[in-house]
């Protein structure tokens, strides 16, 4: 089966931006009530306590936490970096993050200082092999073929010196 089982809003990008703001604000909403960024620092808690969490030395004088750059593939509203900066500050690890974004509007209600969010398409990553140390991919897979999913998952690989965190949904009729 190489095709996403289903249409979802968020599957259109020609969808009206305030019904995906709507719907991008009940996600962050369900992510943090249901267990989605929960199971987004799940992931990074096992990939990083007790590591080295690669310290750049170069900034050791400015900030002398460890400084790591998580990119978030289908950031959506941009709740799961904000809550994995909020983790890392807690752990004294500075955590900067970069969104990817396919719709405009999520990417405009993502889109913060501390959240540079890049228009892209998952199919085509615009990053260099090894450029992030973390990436995440949270509420997306579902979304694709079984073929795309995993080369999605290839290339997240491709990406992160350190690691790779998923955290999906599993389809279902209910």
């Amino acid at each position: 089966m190489n095709h996403a089982p289903g249409t979802e809003l968020l599957d259109d990008p020609a969808a009206d931006p305030t019904a995906v703001r709507r719907s991008l604000t009940n996600i962050a909403r369900s992510n943090r009530l249901f267990g989605g960024t929960a199971a987004v620092l799940w992931g990074l808690r096992r990939l990083l306590d007790g590591r080295d969490a690669g310290r750049d030395t170069r900034n050791a004088t400015r900030d002398p936490r460890p400084a790591l750059t998580l990119l978030d593939i289908g950031t959506g509203a941009g709740d799961i970096p904000a809550a994995a900066r909020r983790w890392g500050t807690a752990r004294g690890l500075s955590i900067g993050t970069i969104g990817l974004e396919r719709l405009r509007p999520a990417a405009q209600l993502a889109q913060s200082p501390a959240l540079p969010v890049t228009l892209g398409c998952l199919t085509a990553l615009p990053l260099r092999d090894r450029s992030v140390d973390l990436v995440v991919v949270s509420q997306v897979l579902h979304h694709l073929g079984a073929e795309t999913a995993i080369q999605l998952l290839k290339d997240a690989g491709r990406l992160a010196r350190c690691g790779v965190v998923i955290a999906d949904l599993q389809r279902s009729r209910t």
